[in-house]
């Protein structure tokens, strides 16, 4: 008895074409990079140093892995909803990098804080009108708290020109600095009673600011953490490299990208050291009152903040829309200014001025609401 019997034809993967393989299994690869960046913020660079440099090219990780996952929907590449999984579970870094948030309601806004690397008040420019305008805007902030970074606070200039014009807003002023290294300044409308540093080291530290508060205390930490040292043409050279790579021997982009690689890695070795020395004054100021912020020379999606994290909120991520540039010089285009604070304040907005362009950093600003005492 013969029996016809038809075999049900089912599609293999390997029947997809090969230009749709091709970009599923692209795909993967960028995600699996996507999601090592943002895990490898865990591990200090003092163990592996390339790390300062792999995270860097979180943003175009993110971008190229994008462009594959909507490619492979668009075109119903088999199984492209696995690669929008493995996008979406590196949601956390994103929003991190590229926050997304509704405006809020400021009219709880009680303190506010502003933080400026301003680039020893331009002092590279031979115009005292640099000093004044940076010092105008700060007094007309009407921030309650301002941290800058790189402001040298013992030359002619600073006492003729600068520190007067800040006098009419702040009574209470206070510097750190050590030898060999930048200047920490903050300006107080709130008493400061103390100062200490809490992280050194062979070129940038970190100081903390107590300050009176009302009847409470509140630290104010100062951060300008270690930088890549790039000279001047080591950013010229990195500037070409992105605009003119096509006018460059191929020997020359070897050579700018070893000496990028090389300093970056070292930088970020020396800044992880820092970081840790920092984590540990939190450690021992845990439950207390803190803002911390600063130039961190570090981007969001890092060691440096993500260990600073796991003790303070970022604010801009709790609040702002947007990449948010903080660094104005070279075609580096990054956020490396940050404004962290413990939970004893609602950070109702955090922003930086585009605007003001007076040094190689844009000003960040947040504003916050004090949240009332356990026993109030």
């Amino acid at each position: 008895m013969n029996f016809n019997t038809k075999k049900k034809k089912t599609k293999s993967p390997t029947s997809e074409p090969l230009y749709k393989k091709l970009i599923w299994w692209s795909g993967l690869f960028c995600i699996c990079v996507l999601i090592c960046c943002g895990l490898s913020t865990f591990v200090t660079p003092a163990r592996f140093p390339l790390l300062g440099v792999f995270v860097l090219g979180f943003p175009f990780y993110l971008v190229a892995s994008l462009f594959f996952v909507l490619l492979a929907l668009l075109l119903r590449v088999e199984k492209s909803w696995w690669l929008l999984i493995g996008l979406l579970a590196n949601a956390w870094a994103v929003r991190i990098y590229f926050p997304i948030n509704l405006p809020k309601d400021n009219s709880a806004e009680d303190l506010k804080v502003l933080s400026y690397n301003v680039q020893n008040y331009m002092h590279s420019k031979d115009e005292p009108v640099y000093g004044q305008a940076i010092s105008n805007y700060l007094a007309d902030s009407q921030a309650d708290i301002i941290c800058l970074q790189e402001a040298p606070h013992h030359d002619k200039r600073y006492f003729e020109s600068i520190l007067p014009i800040l006098h009419r807003a702040y009574a209470y002023t206070d510097s750190v600095e050590m030898e060999k290294s930048s200047y920490l300044n903050i300006f107080s409308k709130l008493p400061i009673l103390s100062s200490e540093i809490v992280a050194n080291g062979e070129f940038n530290h970190c100081a903390a600011f107590t300050l009176l508060d009302g009847q409470d205390t509140l630290y104010v930490v100062n951060c300008h953490l270690r930088s890549m040292r790039l000279t001047p043409d080591d950013k010229a050279g990195f500037s070409s490299l992105v605009h003119d790579s096509e006018t460059l021997s191929d020997s020359d982009k070897r050579r700018e990208g070893r000496m990028l690689i090389s300093k970056i890695s070292s930088a970020s070795v020396k800044r992880a050291e820092q970081v840790d020395q920092l984590c540990e004054y939190l450690t021992r100021q845990a439950g207390k009152r803190i803002i911390l912020c600063g130039d961190f020379n570090d981007t969001p999606i890092s060691y440096a903040h993500n260990r600073i994290s796991t003790f303070l909120k970022d604010c801009y991520a709790a609040t702002a829309t947007g990449f948010g540039r903080s660094f104005n010089s070279n075609s580096m285009l990054v956020r490396i200014d940050h404004i962290f604070c413990s939970s004893h304040f609602h950070p109702l907005s955090c922003t930086i001025d585009q605007r003001f362009l007076y040094s190689d950093h844009y000003p960040i600003i947040c504003t916050f609401e004090r949240k009332p005492r356990a026993n109030e």
